[in-house]
């Protein structure tokens, strides 16, 4: 079931990686200098005309590929990743790459699911987006 998962959230740009990815970690864009040199570049690749556009365009994109795919497989397969933002990170082409060892599978187990629904949404939204 989970190999079935995985192969459908790439269609979100979700890419597990069994290697720690060299390309740009998530957590470096919560340190100021960091982030900002991380927008300055991708302002000049996407031909962004400012920091603030650039930064609007990679929070939506950063969104879209934590949200859809969260909602995706909770729909679709009645489970979520569960991947902490230090095994996040952008590879050049703004895909997600998430270091498989550190990740866990919650899966709807009973009938409780708003309970589980509930809890696999606000820990995403606070250890992904609110942070970011």
């Amino acid at each position: 079931m989970r190999s079935i998962v995985m192969n459908e959230l790439k269609s979100f740009d979700i890419h597990l990686e069994h290697d720690k990815s060299k390309e740009f970690p998530i957590t470096d864009l919560l340190i100021e200098e960091k982030c900002l040199s991380y927008l300055q570049k991708q302002m000049i690749e996407i031909k962004a005309p400012n920091l603030s556009v650039t930064a609007s365009m990679l929070s939506k994109r950063y969104a879209y590929l934590v949200v859809s795919s969260t909602l995706y497989s909770m729909v679709e397969f009645d489970c979520a990743l569960k991947f902490p933002i230090n095994a996040c990170s952008l590879n050049k082409e703004r895909k997600l790459c998430i270091q498989a060892s550190m990740c866990k599978w919650q899966e709807l187990k009973s009938a409780e699911r708003e309970q589980w629904r509930e809890t696999v949404l606000s820990t995403l939204f606070s250890s992904h987006i609110t942070p970011v």
